[in-house]
C-alpha cells in the first residue's frame, strides 16, 4: 500500500519529532516509510539541517523544490518554476494537435476548441495561486498568441495585430480577448472572491493576512500572491467588488 501525506509544520523540532513518531506508528501497523520518496522543505531563511534521521537509520532528504498534486513548490515561494513546467507541458500537448491547427480544412472555431480542450487546461492548471512576474507574463502571452495565430491561419511574419486576431476568434467573449494573462487574472479574481466568502477561521482566508515569523526584507517583494490579490482588489470599484464576491447564481 502506498500512502501520500503532505504535512505543514511551523518549527524544525516539531518536524523532526513528528517524523520520528510517525515512523514508530507506521511500524506498529506493519507499514514503513520509503526514505528515497520522502522529502521535506523549509519555506523561511532559518537554519535547518540537510536531512532528518529517524530511529531505524532512514534519512529524509531536504529539497529546494518538489512536485505535489501537479504543482511545483519551491523554497523561495515563487511561482516561476511551476509556470515554466506548465509551459513545457502545454507545448507538448499542443505538439500532438499541431497538424490539425495548421490544417486549412478545419474551421477556426474548431481549432480554438481543440486548444481549449487539450492545451489550455494544461497551461492554466492551478493558475489561481500564481504570483506572476513581468517576465513570465510576457512568456505566457507570447506562447498563447503563437497558438492563436495558428488557429487564425497566420504566422508571426503576417502583419496582423494580436488584438484583431483575438477579437475575430472570440467576438462575444471579452475575457478571452484579454490574452492569456487576462484570462488568468480573471480566474484569480474569482478565486479571491471565493476565499472572501469563506468563514473567517478558514486557513485559506487567513493566508491573506498571514506572514512568516521574523520575515526578512528579501521576502517583502511585490511578486507574491497576497500582494497581487490585495492590490487588484484595491483598484476595483464598489460595483465590481459586489459582483465579484457575490455567490454565483445557479443556472
Amino acid at each position: 500500500m502506498i500512502i501520500g501525506i503532505g504535512v505543514v509544520i511551523c518549527q524544525w523540532c516539531f518536524l523532526r519529532d513528528g517524523a520520528f513518531e510517525m515512523n514508530k506508528l507506521f511500524l506498529r501497523h506493519g507499514l514503513f516509510i520509503s526514505a528515497p520518496k520522502t522529502e521535506w522543505m523549509v519555506f523561511n531563511d532559518k537554519f535547518a539541517e540537510d536531512s532528518i534521521t529517524i530511529s531505524d537509520g532512514k534519512k529524509f532528504k531536504r529539497v529546494d523544490e518538489f512536485i505535489y498534486l501537479g504543482s511545483v513548490f519551491t523554497s523561495d515561494c515563487k511561482s516561476d518554476a511551476d509556470i515554466e513546467r506548465r509551459l513545457k507541458l502545454s507545448k507538448a500537448a499542443a505538439a500532438g494537435i499541431n497538424s490539425l491547427l495548421w490544417s486549412p480544412r478545419i474551421k477556426r472555431i474548431q481549432k480554438v476548441r481543440l486548444i481549449f480542450c487539450f492545451v489550455y487546461p494544461v497551461l492554466s492548471y492551478s493558475c489561481e495561486t500564481w504570483s506572476i512576474s513581468p517576465v513570465y507574463k510576457k512568456k505566457l502571452d507570447v506562447q498563447w498568441m503563437k497558438w492563436m495565430r495558428r488557429c487564425y491561419g497566420c504566422t508571426i511574419f503576417d502583419k496582423i495585430r494580436n488584438a484583431k486576431i483575438l477579437k475575430t476568434l472570440f467576438p462575444d467573449d471579452a475575457v478571452k480577448q484579454l490574452n492569456m494573462t487576462g484570462m488568468i487574472s480573471e480566474r484569480q479574481d474569482r478565486y479571491v472572491g471565493h476565499i472572501f466568502r469563506m468563514p473567517n477561521d478558514r486557513g485559506v482566508k487567513l493566508s491573506l493576512t498571514a506572514s512568516f515569523p521574523n520575515q526578512n526584507d528579501f521576502r517583502h517583494t511585490k511578486i507574491n500572491w497576497r500582494h497581487q490579490a490585495l492590490t487588484k482588489l484595491a483598484l476595483k470599484t464598489k460595483e465590481e467588488i459586489t459582483i465579484l464576491y457575490s455567490k454565483p447564481k445557479k443556472k
